[in-house]
């Protein structure tokens, strides 16, 4: 796979485990390419946490006060862009837990798959939880 860098294409290299890793630039590199296919969810990888979306606040609305009902409405808008952004974090989930270990070495992956809570990071296809086992490997 080849990336663009300042318009140069360079190899999109798999991560190296051991003294002479290359994760920093592992890193570099897949934050981008997981920005750019995930957008928010992306973020996990710079972060470290995926960041989620503020859940509107109903007392700041004002609903009790609205003979109208056009608090409420925006409300009832806002909380479902919200529960959309929320929906769309998880269905994409594990596609990016699926990004990050298409490009882990083996060396990587045996490390990462040797800690513990292994079982339930695979089963629920976490990438939360697979990057903070990568970091920790490190």
């Amino acid at each position: 796979m080849m990336e663009r860098r300042k318009g140069i294409q360079t190899p999109f290299q798999s991560s190296k485990y051991g003294p002479s890793n290359n994760f920093m630039l592992f890193k570099e590199v897949l934050s981008k390419k997981a920005l750019v296919e995930f957008g928010n969810l992306g973020k996990l990888i710079k972060l470290g946490y995926i960041p989620l979306p503020d859940q509107p606040d109903r007392d700041s609305y004002a609903l009790d006060g609205d003979p109208d009902g056009i608090n409420r409405l925006d409300y009832l808008e806002d909380m479902k862009e919200y529960q959309t952004e929320v929906a769309e974090l998880k269905r994409n989930g594990p596609k990016l837990y699926g990004l990050i270990l298409k490009y882990l070495s083996d060396g990587s992956l045996d490390a990462v798959q040797k800690e513990a809570g292994w079982s339930s990071v695979e089963a629920d296809a976490d990438p939360e939880m697979l990057w903070q086992n990568i970091k920790y490997t490190r």
